[in-house]
């Protein structure tokens, strides 16, 4: 596991390096809903921060957004195929 935590760490430090736009990481299955949030959460701290382009800060904003309209129980239960 400690594997997986680095990657989540690393991810939340620079989620671009990782994914190109935020929809990828609600698809990536690898996430709970939880890793998904704090991951798009860090990435849009990061924008706020002069990182950003408005285009992907709305990008974040309907990510987290999609995120708010299930239960997270911390478990992958989304299944996305289109973005």
């Amino acid at each position: 596991m400690v594997k997986r935590e680095k990657f989540l760490e690393d991810a939340k430090a620079e989620p671009a390096r990782f994914y190109r736009t935020p929809n990828d990481v609600l698809r990536d299955r690898r996430l709970s809903d939880a890793d998904r949030r704090a991951i798009l959460q860090a990435w849009e701290s990061r924008m706020r921060e002069g990182e950003g382009e408005d285009a992907l800060i709305e990008q974040v904003h309907r990510a987290l957004s999609e995120l708010s309209d299930g239960d997270d129980d911390g478990a992958d239960t989304r299944h996305r195929s289109n973005g």
